[in-house]
């Protein structure tokens, strides 16, 4: 016997991510040129002063506008949503990324401390660059919340918005970094001056306008084999697993199992 769930996490999203190794390959997209070029940027060497001998930022990637949806009448937009109180149009079911990427607003917020663009990267609910305020409730995964009539998004971390961000300043003040453990330290009544003002920026997104919806009471279970992963190897697993008899949890956190499948049989 095999009892599917769809595994879910927490909507909310933290602040920036551990840094990466020092060397970070990226893919732009340049539409004067071949549509996928690879750059890699590296991490100049730091010295015992802070940031010293640090160069400016990298020039920033081009960005893609708007992603046409297909001349397909299964993908052609049926239903309203706003972003920042501007209406854009969308398919009933489809993510809000997807949605904004279509419509040519990716620009859903800004970064925590330097304040740069931030918009759906992944589409797969792990990077956490497409946090947006949905309904109320601050930093929604967007790449995961479903297009429906009348959704509300809109941008955080910006003032007054994500897309007119007068804090994005900071990006161009402090052009060769930031050090904020060291800032205005050489006052105290300046140090904390800077504290005050950085505890007010600090945080992303507001308190919701409701209380979240309680969750349901947890349930005590027993299982024999537990399968992470609706793909084909997960759906193959827990079907051999079942044909012996044994009582199988099959998780999925995507809404439809199948994961590759549904590519190649157009589900």
């Amino acid at each position: 016997m095999i009892e599917i769930r769809r595994l879910t996490a927490p909507q909310s999203g933290g602040r920036n991510s551990p840094p990466g190794p020092p060397i970070a390959r990226l893919i732009s997209i340049d539409q004067r040129h071949h549509p996928v070029r690879p750059v890699t940027y590296h991490d100049p060497p730091r010295t015992d002063a802070p940031f010293a001998g640090r160069r400016r930022a990298p020039p920033p990637l081009p960005i893609l506008r708007a992603v046409p949806r297909l001349p397909d009448a299964r993908f052609a937009a049926d239903c309203t949503i706003t972003l920042d109180g501007a209406p854009v149009p969308a398919r009933a079911g489809e993510s809000v990324a997807v949605a904004l990427l279509a419509a040519g607003r990716p620009l859903v917020a800004r970064s925590a401390k330097y304040h740069r663009p931030r918009g759906p990267f992944c589409l797969a609910s792990t990077c956490h660059a497409c946090l947006a305020r949905v309904d109320g409730q601050p930093s929604q995964r967007t790449c995961r919340v479903p297009c429906r009539d009348g959704l509300a998004v809109e941008s955080q971390h910006g003032v007054p918005s994500a897309r007119h961000d007068l804090l994005a300043a900071v990006d161009a003040v402090y052009a060769h970094g930031l050090d904020h453990h060291h800032l205005m330290t050489w006052n105290a009544l300046a140090n904390r001056a800077a504290v005050a003002v950085s505890r007010q920026l600090a945080g992303v997104g507001t308190l919701p306008d409701r209380p979240p919806a309680r969750p349901a009471s947890p349930a005590v279970e027993r299982f024999d084999a537990l399968v992470v992963g609706g793909g084909p190897a997960g759906l193959g697993a827990a079907e051999r697993l079942a044909a012996r008899g044994r009582r199988v949890l099959l998780v999925e956190s995507e809404a439809r199992l199948g994961g590759r499948l549904r590519a190649a049989l157009g589900l």
